[in-house]
């Protein structure tokens, strides 16, 4: 790849501040690509690197018509159409508005009946069961009485979550992923606090393991729904425990994952960067569908450390230049966010599954840091004193 002669004149726009933001401004940016990008948080790490310029007024996506004309606008601006990457608050209104704003920018977001199959927990599961893919035991309660049918047809604990995942509403409200419920009673107050506050509810059992029976298969699919780069990873922890995101993980490949994550994107209709998770339920060896981004994700700089750099065929594929073949990703690289991966270390040490010098020989070999980077060192700087700054906040 590195002689590879690349065009970087298509200019790209980054529609999030955050860590696979970050990774998309360094990687393009280092091959002298103007990255831009956009976020309500004038602090947010993104603005702190040198590979990208922070665009000075603020898109809201709550204020839709308002939002699409100023992408229009910016695109406007430029020789080049840019390329445009959204974060989770986005990619349904991209989906909606989707005719008129490729004619402004380059973007594999799909059509909003794929995007509402993603959004639609409900629409998700079905999908994969029709795809073949082994799925964890759900139900979609309609009623309180559905609640007691159905409470009596799963093991405890289980979760309860909204069947729209949609703007992070959930996360943002109860600061949680997920409930846990650990009997019939639990389950009918989670059920009414869903329900109170405007979501439908769903009730899934847990697959059985640790969070390093987690995997990712993570791929790019261009335009013609061809699967053009791919590699598969394992989480080691995760922030918070049992139901995070990825604190520490590593590559190693897994076939059986990517003929079940093929599958699953075929049947719906995906396009562009996005993960799909499975873990590996200890009771049965069977690795179970968790959920699937169609977006970039926080440890995709991982795919480019091993070898699968999917932002670059991303910007090669939506830029009609030539993709060299990749090779096979190397595996045992490590991906590692040292601030959530030490709040998840804290966990463990707490519960007696984990000592500090395991904890140090779980970091050792090659890695790639989430934030971390001797060429670009200010968005770490930044982390560090934000970090610094809620911790005093919330000892106030």
């Amino acid at each position: 790849m590195s002689n590879h002669t690349i065009n970087n004149k298509t200019p790209v726009l980054l529609l999030e501040s955050s860590v696979n933001h970050l990774a998309i401004a360094r990687q393009l940016g280092r091959i002298g690509v103007s990255v831009y990008g956009i976020d309500n948080d004038k602090f947010g790490l993104l603005f702190f690197s040198k590979y990208c310029k922070r665009v000075s007024n603020y898109f809201d996506p709550n204020k839709e018509n308002e939002f699409v004309t100023a992408l229009i606008d910016f695109s406007k601006k430029h020789s080049y159409k840019p390329l445009l990457y959204s974060g989770e608050d986005h990619i349904e209104i991209i989906a909606k508005h989707r005719d008129i704003l490729a004619e402004y920018y380059h973007f594999t977001v799909p059509n909003l009946k794929t995007v509402n199959k993603i959004i639609n927990k409900k629409e998700y599961y079905y999908a994969a069961i029709e795809a073949g893919i082994p799925v964890p035991k759900t139900f979609f309660p309609d009623s309180k009485d559905d609640v007691i049918k159905n409470s009596q047809k799963i093991d405890y604990p289980c979760i309860l979550k909204p069947i729209l995942s949609k703007s992070g509403a959930f996360m943002y409200l109860f600061r949680k992923k997920v409930f846990l419920a650990y009997s019939t009673e639990g389950l009918l107050h989670y059920y009414a606090k869903l329900k109170k506050h405007g979501f439908e509810p769903m009730i899934q059992e847990i697959i059985q393991g640790p969070d390093s029976n987690v995997y990712q298969y993570c791929s790019y699919i261009n335009m013609q729904k061809e699967t053009i780069a791919e590699f598969t990873y394992k989480k080691l922890r995760q922030y918070p425990p049992n139901f995070g995101i990825c604190s520490l993980g590593v590559s190693e490949e897994i076939k059986e994952l990517y003929g079940l994550g093929k599958n699953l994107l075929n049947k719906i209709g995906a396009m562009g960067i996005s993960n799909t998770e499975f873990k590996k339920d200890e009771r049965d060896g069977v690795f179970k569908l968790v959920e699937t981004n169609l977006r970039s994700f926080g440890t995709i700089a991982l795919g480019t450390r091993c070898g699968i750099d999917l932002i670059l065929a991303s910007y090669l594929d939506l830029t009609e230049q030539k993709i060299p073949a990749f090779s096979k990703q190397r595996d045992k690289v490590k991906w590692v966010n040292m601030f959530t991966d030490l709040y998840s270390a804290i966990y463990y040490f707490c519960k007696g599954e984990l000592t500090f010098k395991k904890w140090l020989l779980s970091l050792s070999g090659e890695k790639e840091f989430a934030v971390f980077s001797w060429d670009d060192i200010l968005p770490f700087i930044g982390f560090l004193l934000n970090g610094i700054f809620i911790f005093i906040k919330k000892k106030k």
